[in-house]
């Protein structure tokens, strides 16, 4: 290891104890390397009565990222091409995804103009890429806050199978994509949101237990939502021998327009309310 004390999630090693790196010192309590598992109970354990109070980014090793309760998660799945010099080009995204912040999840769906405005700018080649991105906002408590900010930079290797690094400055925003595509890019890109759909943790537990309940499967990377007369309704599209067939199920969260087609339930909005009033 050398001298080197930052490793998985960014934590910090802690040798002293175990040795070898075996140990990682997160904020708020201490990970055990050897079993995927913290050795104390999770501080916000009673914002997420789902979840084991020992688990890490619930249970989810792979592509999950340990949360400590001051910050905005993303992850998403992302199409891009960009071809220019400055602001001379194209720079082209979409993409869908959630946000996990301090009052909830956000499931959305993003993209930008072909046309390259004054916040953005390219250089380089990028034919085309699909990436899977996962980024963290630390000067932002939740989605809404992140998403009116100010353009993501992304240097973006691609000769076949690459990574890309992302980050927004002078803001604290960092992330990483990985996937396939043709190319070599740094650029600047402003997205817009075309949907989005906030509630609050418990509200989705609701949410995944009813669509069970109906005898469907819930896809939580990339639920199809709705909002009719107020209300959220999830929607199953069939399966393989069924595609043409809509099923929509209706909950009880009650939602409340932001702008567009930009929803936020009532509770999901009563708790971020609550929090910038204080």
């Amino acid at each position: 290891m050398g001298g080197y004390r930052y490793f998985f999630n960014g934590q910090e090693a802690d040798n002293e104890v175990l040795g070898g790196g075996a140990l990682h010192a997160f904020e708020y309590r201490m990970h055990d390397t050897r079993i995927g598992r913290f050795w104390s109970v999770d501080p916000l354990a009673g914002k997420f009565p789902w979840n084991s109070v020992y688990a890490f980014a619930e249970n989810r090793v792979v592509d999950g990222r340990e949360l400590e309760g001051l910050e905005v998660v993303f992850n998403t799945s992302e199409f891009g091409s960009a071809v220019g010099a400055g602001r001379f080009g194209w720079n082209y995204v979409k993409g869908e995804g959630n946000a996990k912040d301090k009052a909830g999840i956000t499931y959305f769906k993003y993209k930008s103009s072909f046309k390259i405005s004054e916040e953005e700018s390219v250089a380089g080649i990028m034919i085309a890429n699909k990436s899977f991105h996962t980024g963290i906002d630390y000067s932002s408590d939740y989605f809404r806050q992140s998403t009116s900010k100010d353009g993501i930079t992304n240097v973006e290797l691609y000769p076949f199978s690459g990574i890309s690094a992302d980050g927004r400055w002078p803001d604290t925003y960092a992330g990483i994509s990985f996937g396939i595509g043709l190319g070599i890019a740094i650029s600047t890109t402003k997205t817009e949101i075309d949907a989005s759909f906030s509630i609050t943790y418990e509200e989705r537990m609701k949410l995944i237990d009813l669509v069970i309940e109906k005898g469907f499967t819930y896809n939580d990377s990339d639920p199809k939502l709705e909002v009719i007369d107020q209300y959220l309704y999830y929607v199953d599209t069939g399966h393989i021998f069924n595609l043409f067939k809509e099923t929509k199920i209706k909950t009880d969260i009650k939602m409340v327009n932001i702008e567009g087609e930009q929803w936020e339930s009532v509770q999901y909005q009563q708790k971020v309310n609550d929090t910038l009033s204080k």
